[in-house]
């Protein structure tokens, strides 16, 4: 099969989309299917394109051996629904023209459903190429948006559950990430041969690997080598609700033996920053996100990982923390301060403590009790690793991608005869290209990051 994945998240961006999309994308390569990738350039979240990629209209690279074409968009930050709206409209728009830079009409295109306007451009390919389109849905739209506040215009909502019921129904095939959302799905009428739950998973591989050596993580030094450390990796964002993580560390201020760590980045960091050292919270570090070469030796400092979610209706019902997978394949504890399926997951697998979320006393009981019984907390880290490896890692997640998609080409219609290959682009030949594409220089052997 040739797969494009069109999306407007990518590496070099740092985010769970961004890492499951490259792995899915590099692990289908692996499996002899010919891959490529159209989206934009970087800036996500703080809407700022770094070098090597700023003043461009379109961009052809390659990165993990895949080819890469990039199109121009209205860069901005990762808040404000005017502005972002935008942002997503443009590389809609912009990807229409750019796709013809591909190096071959695809069998069939992925394309998540945030942001919705990127649906659209998938539907218009399709019938461009007469080709189907797959559909990841790891996002209830525009329930979401609702739910978070970000959308209260009667008219918007209207116009978006439209566009959305437009993008899933003319889905060839849809990926829910959690059985919330595949649940809903179902009520809103899509049926049920048409619907694949498959988790994000996680590369146990990757937590095996051994540590580079004379590479150290920046700021890790600081904390006291005996130390109990229990960590938060991935976005600081409102749903993760991390001002609970601080009133933790204030109610374990005087035991200097636990430290807390939050590695990431995202909206609601500088906060969290200014407002720990207001606290005059010792106990407390923060460090900017890490390549994946040095995942290992950040997830073996560690000896618990924290899990946060906030009290919400729609987060207990719908969503499915990725950190979790991450959490379990590197061996780790985990404690969850979350409701639903994130909490169901660690507790079926029997690999971590789980409390009510936003509750900063039972959280710090929790760190006690792992501190207190480093076998118990030996046992749920290995639990969760042979967890992950036996049922959710990424290899196994995208074997069960690759069944969806083959169903999506097979049940399509005889496609178009296509047309030619731009210059300068090679052909696929039994799903590899045939000439090497130019690497460029900014992103090649680009990193993983944490989420």
């Amino acid at each position: 099969m040739r797969v494009l994945f069109l999306t407007h998240f990518f590496p070099p961006e740092i985010g769970p989309p961004q890492t499951r999309i490259l792995e899915t994308a590099r692990d289908l390569q692996q499996m002899g299917h010919a891959v490529a990738v159209l989206t934009t350039f970087p800036n996500y979240p703080s809407g700022e394109i770094p070098a090597g990629y700023r003043g461009r209209v379109l961009m052809r690279e390659e990165m993990e051996g895949i080819p890469v074409v990039r199109s121009w968009l209205y860069a901005a930050p990762n808040r404000g629904f005017l502005r972002r709206s935008l942002s997503h409209l443009s590389f809609a728009l912009s990807a229409l023209p750019a796709a013809t830079r591909l190096p071959w009409r695809p069998d069939v295109i992925v394309v998540d459903m945030h942001p919705l306007f990127l649906c659209v451009t998938a539907a218009i390919l399709g019938r461009w190429w007469g080709v189907p389109y797959v559909l990841n849905a790891g996002d209830l739209i525009p329930e979401q948006a609702v739910a978070y506040g970000v959308m209260r215009n009667p008219i918007a909502i209207r116009v978006t559950r439209a566009l959305a019921s437009f993008a899933l129904n003319h889905a060839a095939q849809v990926v829910p990430f959690t059985r919330g959302i595949e649940a809903a799905l179902r009520e809103r009428g899509i049926p049920p041969e048409r619907l694949h739950l498959i988790y994000y998973g996680a590369d146990v591989e990757l937590f095996q690997e051994p540590i580079p050596e004379g590479e150290t993580i920046p700021g890790l030094e600081s904390i006291a080598p005996d130390a109990f450390v229990v960590m938060y990796a991935g976005t600081h964002g409102l749903p993760h609700a991390l001002d609970t993580v601080l009133d933790t560390a204030e109610l374990l201020a005087d035991e200097p033996d636990v430290h807390l760590l939050l590695v990431g980045d995202g909206g609601e960091k500088p906060r969290l920053v200014a407002k720990a050292r207001e606290r005059g919270l010792a106990n407390i570090t923060f460090l900017d996100p890490v390549p994946r070469r040095l995942l290992p030796a950040l997830y073996r400092r560690a000896d618990a990982c924290l899990v946060t979610l906030r009290r919400s209706d729609w987060l207990r019902d719908f969503a499915l923390s990725s950190k979790v997978f991450d959490v379990m394949a590197a061996g780790r504890p985990a404690i969850v301060a979350a409701e639903g399926e994130t909490a169901d997951v660690v507790e079926h697998a029997c690999a971590g403590l789980c409390v009510p979320p936003e509750d900063p006393a039972a959280l710090a009981e929790a760190i006690r009790a792992l501190r207190a019984r480093p076998a118990l907390a030996r046992q749920l880290g290995e639990n969760g690793q042979r967890y992950v490896a036996a049922h959710v890692s990424r290899q196994r997640q995208s074997r069960a991608f690759e069944t969806v998609l083959r169903q999506a080409v097979e049940a399509a219609p005889e496609p178009h005869a296509g047309r030619a290959a731009p210059s300068g682009w090679a052909r696929a030949d039994a799903g590899r290209l045939t000439e090497p594409l130019e690497r460029t220089e900014p992103t090649a052997g680009v990193s993983r990051r944490v989420h």
